[in-house]
């Protein structure tokens, strides 16, 4: 089970640290009994829109997943490098240009 966090991104934002933000404001409550967090950073209130929509594309800009007892410093962060969902016209690259960090600031 998990719980999926999705929100869009002010212009100029840096998607990196706001799914770290979106991390910590879960870290509290993260037990054994707590979901997985996501927290999914988009571009556009369309790309989350498509998202939802059409889960087997990858149209968040930036997303991190906390497991139960992780604390948000140690939450897995991955980042969209590549093309967006918005602007593709098939399904032939999706997934691809994904880049993935672990920070321990």
């Amino acid at each position: 089970m998990s719980r999926d966090v999705y929100f869009v991104l002010r212009a100029g934002e840096d998607s990196h640290r706001a799914v770290q933000a979106c991390a910590a404001a879960f870290a509290h409550a993260q037990t054994l009994e707590t979901p997985i967090t996501q927290c999914r950073a988009f571009g556009s209130a369309r790309d989350a829109r498509i998202q939802l929509q059409r889960p087997d594309l990858n149209c968040e800009r930036a997303r991190s997943r906390q497991e139960p007892y992780m604390d948000a410093r140690r939450a897995l962060v991955t980042i969209n490098t590549g093309e967006r969902c918005a602007r593709r016209t098939s399904l032939n690259n999706a997934g691809t240009g994904f880049h993935t960090t672990k920070e321990y600031t």
